[in-house]
This record gives structure tokens, C-alpha cells and sequence, in this order.
């Protein structure tokens, strides 16, 4: 390398040093940008030193270092637009809220093609009447298109920061997307006027239409090709990112070269990405993705605003401006912002009657960040190398251009924040304060208890734990301030809304509609997070997440009225289009109806279960609102669309049950795949595999795993041993044991409308549900329903008692019915130790659930309500949870046992009391709930089940374990969901298996 020291400093490499210190330089700016008492942005910081930078190198002292800047500001226009644009327009587009957009898509569409058209005839015509007199109209025109285009990168950006609505960056960032590809489009026909081509309406017309909507057509056959790619590698980033990055570059190349606008094909691309592509990225690629996206941005930006810098200096030479000149560059500024003033004035009776409304505070907002920047100034340098332009029209150009680019960069970006707070679009509510106060205290109390853990440990015991915790203690104050949040003096912990870890009494009042629309925002932004991860889970498809996260979008806008996501959005979703039910009362033989309606069944079918899941996993995290009565009365209204959902579910069942059957085992499969997943990880870390054995059976998992997204992996219904074998009652027993049970096994079915099961009438036998739904009333009214996979009889059984409630046949069904007797002496036999295990676990859920007003309330940790429907919330519609945070005990008679908290008594008799506690002195036959106390067996084969850890006392009887004690959260109840929660559609054995084996 040595011996080239003396050649041309010119050559290619020289170019790496501006890059390089340019983002060094961009570094150190942004943090010192950040430091600074005002909010000014950092872009506009990159412009002003790229001013300074070019000044320093005209005076030549700044050696290598000027000579790649050089390098960098001679940069063809034409270059300098394909290397810059396809990336950041594409990201842009990419990053938007697509729900947002949409909604906005009127307001935007009239900004950026009506508006545009506006700015650049008045512009032109302005220019031409007071500021350039002697240009011809079309250079005039020209100027007014390439003053058009926005480029508000600084005003975004700072609006994020402050926490302005995502609606009006949207607008804003939506409208320049647009209104550049408009703005571009209306430069070319000017431009090539401007040249010398004659003017023809029909032509420019024609060149108008191919433009604009060859722009679009070219962005959306771009897309679906690529996404449709992108649909058919799973979990390999290199591949991805690489087809994304690539795909908009080469999208805009052929896009120029095809004569239509690139950067409109861009901007559509980008947006079918926010509308459906993201969701055909791997979700573990989607993270790499967008930090890949972001710093490439973030790159382009620092160059972007330097280099623009640099070459208004260069170019201009702003400090060898005489006073008219920028006299004329105030004037032309103070022009085009009377213009975009008036644009939006004539339009704001359509922009009021669309998207989001239109006010007078947005309208200051949208006029203000009309920021000028990289596209004006590449279409301005296209200008000035055009030699069959006049050269004093494109000097003409480029001054202006560079003036109003400065000028609004440094006045209007740096005036943004005064206007947005003058306005008052940065304040908060009340409500809003006080829910972020809440969380960061609910933060410190999870911290204070990862210390008292800490502390206990023996290799921390010379830690000053007192310093720590003041030191990683949030200064709650501050933060808020820092915000610009002003929260109210006394804001409830998690301590105070929330006892014990369960819901305190809550009574009905008139609730503070500001608060509550607060908590079904907060809500709603959980529940979106919920679908994401199941959607990583593999629990809900591609569509089906576009589906949901559609829907909770549609609520937030409608935040102030309860929750009604179902019937508001959801339903029509699920429902077969009418074209799809015109082709299945036409053609019902077809195949090729039968497979759409099948697919869209499926999808349903997965929008229902995701809802209902969803909803129950937000429902249990939102016990800990900053006001509790809010939590009833969101559970409240999602409890009414959860039931509208398992009713379209029950229906689907019924009508289409090998849809049911297919998307069921799709998410099983996803999930033992995920968990395959996580165990090869966790062997991985230990040694246990070779880097080329992970990686070949990583290869093997994503194979499989794309077979299921693309549906190429059928599932048929499992035969009734299968769903035996798989079952909560009998799965994992003995083979031989099995082989007994299904030897006992007889059919029995009944019509619709028929009794199943009689309240105090004898139970011959278990059944285990086929087909079909079983329906009970509960307690407090709430009807339940079993279905397929499910048992009934198991308490009863146990107990040796009669039906503890009546069930009824909802549709027609078949069951497998297991002889209560010889089921019973199986149980207590000496090796079937799982099969007890099974039949404990189950008669303990099913009796809980039904006394779990009883459960609750003798466990003495949630006061006391009127109703039982007055606490949704308090008392969970599965028991599974609280069960296996317990544990079961067999006695033998004479056996004396200790209830701590609470206990079932699921088998057998015991008599009390030993302590003195409040029981009755005669002796209790299962099945009951047992109120903390101790007892004496007073019968063989007596079983207990424990919700809290107790203690035994041996005296003359033996006590013989055989529960597996779990640990759980001392008699809390609490409703947090865990992270397996999603594993809840295995909790009923798997409907299907595998229609075809694989090695």
C-alpha cells in the first residue's frame, strides 16, 4: 500500500475516510445534541456543522480529509438519490403504523397529490411575479415542484421524542412519502419543458399517469414477489434481511429505468410490508430486521445532512451572500410558507371530514414541519448540471433551494417543540400521568423484592444493600418531569389497588371515564403485545395476528367506548365473505371451494381462539391496574366478547369440525416444535451437542416448521384410543393398565336436548367426550361447556357420590363410558400410581371449579361480594392453575392431617376439630371444601387435596403421599398468567394426529 502514497488522493479509498468521520462525527453530535438545555435536532445539528465543515475546507488546511469530502460533495445528484432514497423512503414506509396510515390515507392522498399540485402552481406562479420575472413559466413551475417536495426526518423525530400522537407523525411522515413521488413526478414533466420538449396536455397527461400509477403498480408486483419469498424461508436472517435490502435498491433501479416513479414503487412497497409482509418475516428475524433497517437509516441520515450541508456551502457560499441576496431568500422563504399555508386552508374542509379530523392545532403543526431537504436539494443539483438549461436559472435554482432548505432546517426544526407546546399537543392527561407514577412504583416494589432475595444469599452478605437500593432506586419525580408529566400527589402502588395478590371487594360506581379510557389503552397496547407472542408460539398464523392486531387498533380509536372488539371488527372478519358463500351454495362438490372454504374456516377458527386466549392473558396481568375497579369493568366487557367468540368456535365445531381439527394440531405441533426449540438451546449451552449437530437439527425444526406455515402439513382426526392415550385421564399410565381401560370401554351417545348427568342422582361411570358439547350451569349462573377430550363423572366417582350438577346434551353426542366401579378399584390399586395421579388432579379441578365461590371464600383471602359476578376478575374461570400449585395427600383411617389454609375432600371422611377451630364436631364425607383446621381420617382411602403446603401429624393411622408438590405462591390465587400460559389449548387432549409419519 505503501508505494501508492504518492498518487492521486482522488482515488476511491480517500472516500472511506469521509465516511468514516462523518459517522464518528454524527456520534459525538448526537450526544452532545442530547446534553443541550433545548431540544433542537440532531439533524439539524448534521447541516449546520456540514455548513461549518464546508466553509473550513475552502480554505484547503484540512489536508486527506478535504479531499474526500471532495470526493463526496462532487457526488452525482442522480448517484447520490439511488444511494440514499431506496433506503431511507423504504424504512420509513416500512416502520409506519399501518392502522394509522390506512385510517389517514384520504388526509395523506389529498396533502400529497392535490396539495402538492397546489404549492407548485401558486409557488411558480409567485416566483414568476415577484422573485425571478425573466424565467419561462416551466422553470418557474420547476422550482415550485422541487420546493414542494418535504423532508420532515427532524420534525418526526422530535415529535416521537416528546410524545406527540403517532396520528399526526403519521400524517406528517405519510404525507412526505407521498408528496415526494408527486413532487418528483411533477419536476419531470416541468423539467423536460424547462429543457426544450414542446408542451402537450395529452402528453404530459400521459407522462403524469405512467409516473404515479406505474409507480404504484411496479411497488405492489415488487412486494408480493418478495414477500412471497420471504414466506418461504424460515429463520435464516442472513437470507432476509439480505432479499429486503436488496429487493428496494433493485426495485428502484428497474423502477427509474422503466420510466415510472421509483420512489413512489418504494413507498408502496414499503407500505405492503407495515400492511402484510412483516408478518411473512420469521418473528426471530423481524428484531435483526429492524435494528438492520434503523442503523442503515440512521447512517444514511448523519450522510444525508452533512453532505447537504456541505454542498450549500460549496455551491452557494452563503458567507459571501450579499444583503439582497438574502434578502430574496426571506422573502422566497416567507412565500412558500404563505403557500403551504394556504394549501392547507383550501383543503381543510376534506381534511376535517376524514381520517382522524382536522384542527386548527394540527394544521399549525402540518404547515410548520414543511421542512425542505435531500430530495429538493438532488433535484435542485440535477438542475445545475443541465447544461441545456439557462445558467443563471440553474444557479437560480440551487440558491434557492439551499436557502429554503436552510431555513427551515434551522428555523422551523428548532422551533418545533416552542410551537407543539404553544399549542398544546405535548400535555397529558391526568390519567396518564398517574398510570405511568403506578408502573414505575409497581417497578421499584419487584425491585425491593429481587433484593430481599439477593440479600439473603451468602456470598452477598457484605453488600451494603441500603446504598444499592437508594442508588437503583428510581427517583420517581424527576422521570415524570423529564416527560412532561404531571401526575396527581398520591398515586395507589400495586400494594394498595391489589391484596394479597388477588382482587380487593370492588363495588359498581361511576367510574372516572378518563382513568378508564387510560386503562383499555394500556390494555389494548398489552393485548397487542400478547399476539405478538403467541404469534412467535406459533399459536396464531400470519392472518390471523394481521387479523387481531387490526382489530385492537380499531378499539383504541374508539378507546372511550367499552370493549368490543368481536362484534365491532372480529365477526365480519370471521364470517365467510359473500363471495365465498356464493361459490359454496354453487359449486358445494368443487374442490377447489371446498379448499377455500376450508382455509378460511381454519382462519377463524385461529382469529377466535387467539381473541379468546388473548383476552384471558391480558384480563389475569391486568389485576394489578392503578384502580381496581377499572379491572371489573374491563373484564366485564371482555367476558361478553369472549363468550361471542367460544360461541362462533362451538358453531364452527359443529359445522366444520375438520377445520377445527386441522388448525388445533397446526398449534400443537407449533408449540412442541418451539419447545424442541427451546430444549436443543438449553442442551446446546450444556455441552451436549457439537456446533454442527445444533445446527443440523436446527435445519430439521425449521423444515417442519415451514411445512406448517405453509399449510403443506395435513391433520386428521385422532381415532378414540389415540385421544385416550393423550387424555388428562389416562395419559402416561402403563401400557398394560391402558390396555385394561380400553377394555372396559363401551359407547354411548345422546340426541340433543337430553340429560347426561343428574344433580343427586347415582354416577354408574365416567365419560370422556368424543363428539360434541356437554353444557352445565354453574353456581352463579354462568353457563360452561364441555367438549371434546373432556371428562365428567371423575368428582363423583372419587366421592362416591351423587351428581353435584345436571349436564345436558348442547348438540348431539358420543361419549366413551368407564364403569365407576372397576375404573375405582384401578385407582387404589397398588403400580397405577399415574392413573391416581390423573383422576386426583381432574376431581380436584372439576370440584373447584364448581364450589369456587366456596373455594375462595373459605380460603379467607378475598372479602366477601354479594354476587359472585361482581368479581370476574377475583375468581378465575379455570382452576387448573391454583390445583397445580398444591398438592394431594391419601390417608389412611385414623390419620390425622393439618389444613394450613385450605383443602378438598375429594375422597373418603374426616372428622375435627383438633385446634379448637370453628368446624363441625360430626364427621364430613367428600366431597367439601375444608376451612383450615385439623382432622382425623375417619375412613380408608380418604384423599385430600392441599391448596397451600400443610403439615401431617402421624397417630396410630399411616399416611401414604403420593401428590407431586409443586412450588406455587403461598395461598395468593394469584391471577398472573405464567409464561407457558399459551400451552392452554394442550390442557384437552390433541384432537388430531399426524396424518403422514416423518423420520
Amino acid at each position: 500500500m505503501s508505494g501508492h502514497a504518492g498518487k492521486d488522493e482522488r482515488a476511491p479509498p480517500v472516500a472511506i475516510l469521509f465516511i468514516s468521520f462523518s459517522l464518528l462525527l454524527g456520534v459525538l453530535l448526537r450526544g452532545l445534541v442530547a446534553k443541550l438545555p433545548i431540544r433542537i435536532p440532531y439533524t439539524v445539528g448534521l447541516f449546520v456543522t456540514g455548513v461549518i465543515w464546508g466553509v473550513v475546507n475552502n480554505t484547503g488546511k484540512i489536508g486527506s480529509l478535504g479531499v474526500s469530502m471532495g470526493i463526496a460533495e462532487s457526488m452525482d445528484p442522480h448517484l447520490f438519490m439511488h444511494i440514499f432514497l431506496p433506503l431511507l423512503i423504504f424504512e420509513s414506509a416500512f416502520s409506519l403504523n399501518w392502522h394509522v396510515f390506512r385510517r389517514q390515507l384520504p388526509q395523506i392522498m389529498l396533502l400529497a397529490v392535490f396539495g402538492v399540485v397546489i404549492s407548485s402552481m401558486v409557488t411558480g406562479a409567485m416566483v414568476k411575479a415577484v422573485v425571478e420575472v425573466d424565467w419561462s413559466w416551466s422553470e418557474c413551475f420547476m422550482l415550485g415542484a422541487i420546493l414542494s417536495a418535504t423532508d420532515p426526518v427532524a420534525v418526526v423525530a422530535l415529535l416521537r421524542d416528546l410524545g406527540v400522537s403517532t396520528k399526526i407523525s403519521t400524517l406528517i411522515e405519510g404525507e412526505s412519502l407521498l408528496n415526494d413521488g408527486t413532487a418528483i413526478v411533477l419536476f419531470t414533466v416541468f423539467f423536460d419543458l424547462a429543457e426544450g420538449a414542446q408542451a402537450d396536455g395529452g402528453k404530459i397527461t400521459g407522462m403524469f399517469l405512467q409516473l404515479s400509477l406505474g409507480g404504484v403498480a411496479m411497488g405492489i408486483a415488487w412486494a408480493l414477489a418478495t414477500i412471497w419469498w420471504l414466506g418461504h424461508i424460515m429463520r435464516d436472517p442472513l437470507m432476509e434481511i439480505t432479499i429486503v435490502f436488496a429487493s428496494s435498491y433493485l426495485l428502484f433501479w428497474v423502477s427509474e429505468r422503466c420510466k415510472v416513479s421509483g420512489v413512489l414503487a418504494i413507498v408502496t412497497m414499503g407500505a405492503s410490508f407495515a400492511w402484510f409482509g412483516k408478518t411473512r418475516i420469521t418473528p426471530d428475524v423481524m428484531h435483526s430486521m429492524q435494528v438492520f433497517l434503523s442503523t442503515l437509516s440512521y447512517h444514511a441520515d448523519t450522510l444525508v445532512f452533512l453532505i447537504a450541508g456541505i454542498i450549500i456551502e460549496d455551491h452557494v457560499g452563503f458567507s459571501n451572500l450579499t444583503g439582497s441576496q438574502w434578502g430574496m431568500m426571506f422573502a422566497l422563504y416567507a412565500i412558500v410558507t404563505l403557500v403551504r399555508m394556504l394549501m392547507v386552508a383550501i383543503l381543510s374542509p376534506a381534511l376535517v371530514r376524514t381520517g382522524y379530523g382536522f384542527d386548527w392545532r394540527r394544521a399549525a403543526v402540518l404547515v410548520h414541519g414543511g421542512l425542505r431537504g435531500a430530495v429538493a436539494l438532488a433535484l435542485a443539483l440535477i438542475v445545475e448540471l443541465d447544461t441545456n438549461i439557462d445558467k443563471d436559472v440553474r444557479k437560480g435554482v440551487l440558491f434557492y433551494t439551499s436557502g429554503i432548505a436552510l431555513l427551515t432546517l434551522i428555523v422551523n426544526a428548532s422551533t418545533t417543540h416552542l410551537l407543539l407546546n404553544a399549542v398544546g399537543l405535548t400535555r397529558t392527561n391526568q390519567a396518564e400521568a398517574d398510570g405511568f407514577v403506578h408502573n414505575v412504583k409497581e417497578l421499584e416494589s419487584h425491585v425491593t423484592e429481587i433484593i430481599s432475595e439477593l440479600a439473603k444469599r451468602p456470598e452477598m452478605a457484605h453488600c451494603n444493600w441500603v446504598q444499592i437500593e437508594r442508588f437503583v432506586r428510581s427517583d420517581t419525580a424527576k422521570l415524570a418531569k423529564g416527560l412532561g408529566l404531571n401526575p396527581s400527589s398520591e398515586t395507589p402502588t400495586a400494594s394498595e389497588a391489589n391484596t394479597h395478590g388477588v382482587v380487593v371487594q370492588l363495588k359498581r360506581t361511576t367510574y372516572d371515564e378518563e382513568r378508564l379510557q387510560q386503562a383499555r389503552l394500556r390494555f389494548l397496547r398489552g393485548l397487542r403485545g400478547v399476539y405478538r407472542h403467541m404469534f412467535h408460539n406459533g399459536i396464531l398464523e400470519r392472518s390471523a395476528l394481521a387479523a387481531l392486531i387490526e382489530a385492537a387498533d380499531t378499539a383504541e380509536d374508539n378507546s372511550k367506548e367499552p370493549l368490543n372488539q368481536w362484534s365491532q371488527t372480529l365477526q365480519k372478519i370471521a364470517r365467510n365473505p359473500p363471495w365465498l358463500s356464493w361459490l359454496a351454495r354453487n359449486y358445494p362438490s368443487t374442490p377447489f371451494v371446498h379448499t377455500l372454504l376450508f382455509n378460511h374456516t381454519a382462519f377463524a377458527v385461529n382469529v377466535a381462539d387467539g381473541f379468546v386466549l388473548g383476552l384471558k392473558d391480558m384480563v389475569r396481568h391486568s389485576i394489578e391496574e392503578t384502580d381496581p375497579q377499572h379491572v371489573v369493568q374491563l373484564a366485564a366487557e371482555c367476558e361478553t366478547d369472549r363468550g361471542c367468540a367460544r360461541a362462533f368456535v362451538e358453531k364452527v365445531a359443529r359445522k366444520y369440525s375438520a377445520a377445527l381439527v386441522q388448525i388445533r394440531s397446526k398449534q400443537a405441533a407449533h408449540l412442541l416444535l418451539t419447545k424442541q426449540r427451546g430444549l436443543l438451546t438449553s442442551f446446546a449451552h450444556g455441552g451436549r451437542f457439537l456446533d454442527r449437530e445444533i445446527e443440523h437439527l436446527e435445519q430439521m425444526l425449521d423444515k417442519k416448521q415451514l411445512k406448517l406455515v405453509l399449510n403443506k402439513q395435513r391433520f386428521s382426526n385422532a381415532t378414540f384410543d389415540d385421544a385416550l392415550r393423550v387424555g388428562a385421564l389416562f395419559g402416561q399410565i402403563p401400557d398394560q393398565l391402558f390396555d385394561k381401560v380400553v377394555a372396559i370401554r363401551t359407547a354411548a351417545s345422546w340426541p340433543a336436548g337430553s340429560v347426561v348427568l343428574s344433580e343427586a342422582l347415582p354416577v354408574e361411570g365416567v365419560l370422556f367426550i368424543h363428539s360434541g358439547t356437554i353444557v352445565y350451569c354453574t353456581r352463579d349462573g354462568t353457563e360452561e361447556h364441555l367438549r371434546q377430550g373432556m371428562c365428567l363423572g371423575v368428582a363423583e366417582m372419587m366421592a362416591r357420590s351423587p351428581g353435584l350438577v345436571t349436564m345436558w346434551a348442547k348438540t348431539d353426542v358420543e361419549c366413551a363410558f368407564f364403569p365407576a366401579k372397576r375404573l375405582r378399584s384401578w385407582v387404589f390399586a397398588q403400580g397405577a400410581e399415574k392413573l391416581m395421579d390423573n383422576v386426583v388432579t381432574l376431581a380436584a379441578m372439576h370440584y373447584a371449579f364448581l364450589e369456587r365461590q366456596r373455594v375462595f371464600s373459605a380460603g379467607g383471602q378475598v372479602q366477601q361480594f354479594s354476587e359472585i359476578a361482581e368479581a370476574p376478575v377475583a375468581v378465575p374461570r379455570e382452576m387448573r392453575d391454583v390445583i397445580k400449585a398444591g398438592q394431594w395427600e391419601r390417608f389412611d383411617a385414623g390419620a390425622r392431617l393439618r389444613v394450613s389454609v385450605l383443602g378438598l375432600l375429594l375422597a373418603g371422611s374426616v372428622a375435627g376439630p383438633e385446634s379448637g377451630k370453628p368446624v363441625p364436631e360430626d364427621t364430613v364425607e367428600a366431597p367439601t371444601v375444608l376451612p383450615a383446621g385439623s382432622y382425623v381420617a375417619t375412613g380408608p382411602d380418604t384423599i385430600v387435596h392441599f391448596l397451600q403446603a400443610h403439615q401431617m401429624e402421624e397417630s396410630g393411622g399411616r399416611s401414604s403421599p403420593r401428590g407431586t408438590t409443586r412450588s406455587h405462591r403461598a395461598a395468593s390465587f394469584t391471577m398472573q398468567a405464567s409464561n407457558d400460559e399459551p400451552v392452554v389449548l394442550l390442557e384437552n387432549p390433541l384432537v388430531a394426529v399426524v396424518a403422514e409419519s416423518e423420520t
